[in-house]
C-alpha cells in the first residue's frame, strides 16, 4: 500500500512542479482537477487489481482512505518544504500574477488587497498544506467508494 502512495505523491509532485514552472501549461483549475483526480483512479486502481478479489467493500474503503492520508500528508510536507526552503517567494509570485491578472480585468482595489490578504492568511495558517492533505483523503475516499464494488470478494450464493 505504501508502494502505491509514494506512488501517487510522486507523480502529483511532479504534476506541481511542472505547474510551477510552466504555469501557462495547466493554467485552467479544471485541467489539474481532472489530472489529481485521473491519478488517484490509477493509482487506486493498480493497488486494488493487485489485491485481487480478495476484501470486501469495507476493507477496499479504508484501503483507499489510507493511501488517501498516506499521500496527503506527503504532499502537504512537500508543499511546506517547497514554500518555506525551495521557493520561499512563491506566495509572492501568486500575488504579483494575481494582482496583474485582477487589474487586467478591472477589478477595484479593494478586491485586489482582498485577495493579497487572502494570500497572506493562507500562507501564515498553512491552509494550502491542511487542504491539500483534506482534499487527498476526500479524493481517495469517494474514488473508492465508485471503483471497490468492482474489485469486491465474490460470494457464493446457494439457492435452496
Amino acid at each position: 500500500m505504501i508502494k502505491y502512495s509514494f506512488l501517487q505523491t510522486n507523480i502529483l509532485m511532479i504534476f506541481f512542479l511542472v505547474n510551477s514552472i510552466w504555469p501557462d501549461l495547466f493554467r485552467n483549475l479544471a485541467y489539474q482537477t481532472v489530472f489529481s483526480v485521473f491519478v488517484v483512479i490509477a493509482t487506486l486502481l493498480l493497488y486494488f487489481f493487485s489485491l485481487g478479489f480478495q476484501l470486501t467493500y469495507k476493507q477496499l474503503l479504508l484501503k483507499g482512505a489510507q493511501i488517501g492520508l498516506i499521500t496527503g500528508f506527503f504532499l502537504g510536507l512537500f508543499f511546506y518544504l517547497y514554500t518555506t526552503y525551495i521557493d520561499k517567494l512563491y506566495f509572492e509570485h501568486l500575488a504579483e500574477k494575481m494582482v496583474s491578472e485582477y487589474s487586467s480585468k478591472g477589478y477595484d482595489d479593494f478586491t485586489i488587497r482582498k485577495m493579497i490578504v487572502y494570500l497572506g492568511t493562507t500562507r501564515k495558517y498553512h491552509i494550502n498544506e491542511i487542504s491539500t492533505f483534506i482534499s487527498s483523503i476526500f479524493k481517495n475516499i469517494s474514488i473508492a467508494l465508485i471503483i471497490a464494488p468492482f474489485f469486491t470478494r465474490k460470494e457464493n450464493v446457494t439457492i435452496g
